[in-house]
């Protein structure tokens, strides 16, 4: 008796919402309605002919951005029939007659927040009257899915009377599109229309659109073109990665901020950048920027975290290390071994005076890492320390057999695979790259937070270091701080060879 009502409770949701959605057809319309630049869509659904309830997915909040749903204005059925129910901050729940076998909705997204791009509102809905900016999970009301949910939409763009050009993550240019995603892809794809310039540059005959807008202070097209341009093929190179058929950046300007302002977000085949537009950003700021968020393509897009900011020591450490090494590649790098060096006492001296330093990796989580500063920078600059120390050990353990490069490739064949990096399957892969047991130090210094002794490390292999101190703003001290000094030639030859 109780086993039988366990299984009908069990089934029950499926009986009541129906199958799940796997198809999804969006119209969209650049508008200017009652002098509110508006972007109209139509939304088409398949469903279940049996079914009466609809649930579709628009949540409220999102990647630290609240508020969502004040953008989305009247939302309807347009055959009349039925109603919605926004059940509560993620879900519309649609009542509808059964026998249909198709759920037709129509609605807007207006701007609720300041005008243009800023940090603010840098991943909200940017409706303005010659442009708009988004991401699909802002925009599009989708199907309820798991993320990794197979998901087949078809775009449809209205051109407005001025013929403004449609891009998104999937294509440039375009009026149709089919596309055969995962609900997590297309939620993550960025739209964009208006005044965007688009830049295309071409490596090793795949394209790669740069989608920038305004008139710039501190540079101009041609050199964010060649800049990219080194950039991206730098990275494929060290990734041995030129899949890619299509990628889009684009570049949004922060106009009335002054100072250093820059901000990022890697997406589905694409990343999406707004920059402070005046004289205080160089180019120091931009090569960053560029090349730590692409390379969020490989370290957070194709290598996925089991559990986000568990493994951010690794999305975000390890990509500031390759950053920093495939940097010194760069034409325009001058003073290499320099640059090398003090990027890397910059992430030695900084974390040796964190005041957070010690924290258990099991202690960041999405709460402390984004409440907490000194938290936030954590994962950071362990993960490139932590991968420092992995590039020496693999080149000086293995006698140059294997490199850092040779590590990173083995595991983005894996990711590419659907293996997702968490600690176990990292330490048994490292530990085909080089003879000592890793799980001893990588427990000591990325799980319970230990200082790494580079010191030692440093007279083991013969490696010139410094101890320095240093007084925080708070008049403290910290001393013995191990420094890479300044003749290390032979060392940055050997890590720099690929």
């Amino acid at each position: 008796m109780n086993t039988k009502t366990f299984f009908l409770l069990a089934l029950l949701p499926f009986c009541i919402f129906g199958q799940q959605i796997q198809q999804a057809d969006y119209t969209l319309q650049f508008r200017t309605i009652n002098e509110i630049p508006t972007l109209q869509i139509e939304a088409t659904f398949s469903i279940n002919a049996s079914d009466t309830i609809t649930q579709l997915s628009f949540p409220d909040e999102l990647w630290g951005v609240q508020n969502l749903r004040g953008a989305l204005k009247n939302v309807q059925l347009m055959d009349k029939k039925g109603h919605i129910d926004f059940t509560n901050d993620t879900l519309l729940t649609i009542h509808h007659p059964r026998s249909k076998q198709q759920l037709q909705l129509s609605y807007a997204i207006v701007q609720n927040t300041t005008k243009d791009i800023d940090y603010s509102n840098f991943l909200s809905p940017i409706i303005q009257p010659t442009y708009f900016h988004a991401l699909a999970q802002n925009i599009f009301i989708l199907p309820k899915q798991q993320p990794e949910d197979a998901l087949q939409v078809s775009l449809t763009w209205k051109n407005d009377p001025l013929k403004t050009p449609y891009h998104n993550s999937f294509g440039a240019n375009t009026t149709q599109q089919k596309i055969k995603t995962t609900a997590k892809k297309f939620a993550e794809s960025i739209h964009i229309s208006g005044d965007y310039r688009l830049l295309p540059i071409s490596i090793r005959e795949k394209t790669v659109y740069i989608a920038i807008r305004g008139q710039w202070i501190p540079f101009d097209d041609a050199r964010i073109s060649s800049m990219l341009q080194e950039i991206t093929t730098g990275l494929r190179t060290f990734w041995n990665d030129f899949d890619q058929d299509y990628y889009l950046v684009t570049i949004s300007p922060m106009e009335n901020f002054d100072g250093v302002g820059y901000t990022g977000a890697c997406l589905t085949n694409s990343f999406a950048t707004a920059i402070a537009n005046n004289e205080s950003i160089k180019q120091h700021h931009l090569t960053y920027l560029f090349n730590h968020e692409m390379t969020h393509n490989w370290t957070g897009v194709t290598i996925i975290n089991e559990n986000e900011e568990q493994q951010y020591w690794f999305s975000e450490g390890f990509t500031d290390y390759i950053n920093i090494k495939t940097a010194t590649n760069l034409s325009y790098i001058n003073h290499k071994n320099e640059y090398f060096i003090n990027k890397m006492n910059g992430k030695i001296r900084n974390y040796w005076m964190s005041p957070a330093k010690r924290i258990k990796n099991e202690a960041i989580n999405y709460e402390t890492f984004w409440s907490d500063q000194a938290i936030e920078k954590i994962p950071y600059q362990r993960g490139t320390l932590f991968a420092f120390l992995l590039d020496l050990k693999i080149n000086y353990e293995t006698q140059h057999k294997f490199t850092f490069q040779d590590l990173l490739q083995h595991i983005l064949k894996d990711g590419k695979k659907g293996q997702k990096l968490n600690h176990s399957y990292f330490i048994t892969t490292v530990n085909q790259f080089f003879k000592e047991d890793l799980n001893p130090i990588f427990k000591a210094y990325i799980e319970e937070g230990e200082e790494i002794p580079f010191a030692t490390i440093f007279q083991q292999y013969n490696i010139s270091y410094e101890p320095k101190g240093y007084e925080n703003s708070h008049g403290e001290v910290t001393t013995d701080i191990p420094e890479l000094s300044v003749d290390n030639e032979q060392l940055l030859q050997k890590l720099l060879k690929k």
